[in-house]
């Protein structure tokens, strides 16, 4: 086991130098999907669903003199969003697809974080009438469509899965295609800070002898940015950037991952560190803005005392 010092870690973490890369691009397909259906009496709710249909059909209801004379129809996708650095700045956040040649009509598309809820009538009703966020777009004639979705959407803590549904406000039909080839995808243009491997100071991702005896080569000197070797950013290299080495021996340089800590809190560190600091490990690559980690409570017990404890203690 080597030495670790999780204090440490957390300041090395937040001092560590972010750069941005290069623009990226994502187009996530949907997992799940569904068309939603008015049914009778309640011909403007989804009230009936068909399931992984390769076309759907999205068209308002249409009631007249209180009698339903058109059901309404609407399309559901839930969408799954890897987990992106809380700091990453989206340039586009799209929703496209294809569709059937035909009238055009204006309409909605509405966006909601749906955790762990299944894609159901329910999922659907909430998502259709409680958003995260709405668009009004116009279902063009020909035979795509290309909707933008509100940046705005991306800087919920909720993250994950994603749910979407198509409205037609008019009367006439639109048709989306929806088999596995051409159905509706969300595309991302996007930079997201990189966070260099502390104590990699070769660059040749992993932490051994070669960055300790880097740090010791340069030890003592003042050293401006860009400097490898000063890696707590503090304009020297000193003790502090030799104990970076040694916390992050035999680190194979993966991403950091989100730790949640004994004491309620989150940290950024890797598998061993998270263990050394006795915490519970949510994998490489997971950020604490996102994890729900344990909080500390009061805790009553059995001779009537109390103490302050995780929930799982």
């Amino acid at each position: 086991m080597r030495p670790f010092n999780y204090i440490s870690a957390i300041l090395l973490t937040a001092c560590a130098t972010q750069t941005i890369a290069e623009e990226q691009s994502l187009s996530v397909t949907a997992n799940t999907s569904a068309r939603f259906s008015g049914s009778g009496f309640y011909c403007c709710s989804p009230e009936t669903m068909t399931a992984e249909s390769d076309v759907i059909l999205i068209r308002r209801c249409n009631v007249q003199g209180g009698y339903c004379m058109g059901n309404q129809h609407v399309g559901g996708w839930v969408f799954e969003i890897p987990q992106l650095h809380p700091e990453t700045t989206f340039s586009s956040i799209r929703f496209t697809g294809n569709r059937e040649a035909g009238a055009g009509a204006w309409g909605n598309v509405m966006y909601r974080w749906i955790g762990d809820e299944s894609l159901s009538l329910d999922s659907a009703y909430d998502t259709l009438y409680s958003p995260d966020a709405s668009t009004s777009n116009y279902w063009s004639g020909g035979t795509t469509f290309n909707h933008a979705i509100p940046g705005s959407l991306f800087n919920l803590p909720a993250g994950g899965r994603l749910m979407v549904i198509a409205y037609n406000g008019t009367d006439s039909s639109v048709t989306l295609l929806n088999d596995s080839s051409s159905g509706p995808t969300l595309e991302l243009t996007y930079e997201e800070p990189v966070i260099p491997c502390e104590g990699d100071v070769d660059g040749d991702e992993s932490v051994g002898v070669n960055d300790l005896l880097a740090i010791l080569g340069m030890y003592g000197n003042f050293c401006p940015p860009p400097c490898n070797e000063d890696i707590t950013g503090d304009g020297s290299v000193n003790v502090n950037d030799v104990l970076a080495v040694i916390n992050r021996w035999g680190s194979s340089c993966d991403p950091p991952g989100a730790c949640c800590l004994p004491d309620g809190n989150c940290a950024a560190t890797d598998a061993v560190g998270c263990q050394d600091a006795g915490g519970t490990w949510n994998e490489s690559g997971t950020f604490c803005d996102y994890v729900a980690c344990p909080q500390l409570g009061a805790c009553c017990l059995e001779d009537d005392s109390c103490q302050v404890l995780l929930p799982n203690t």
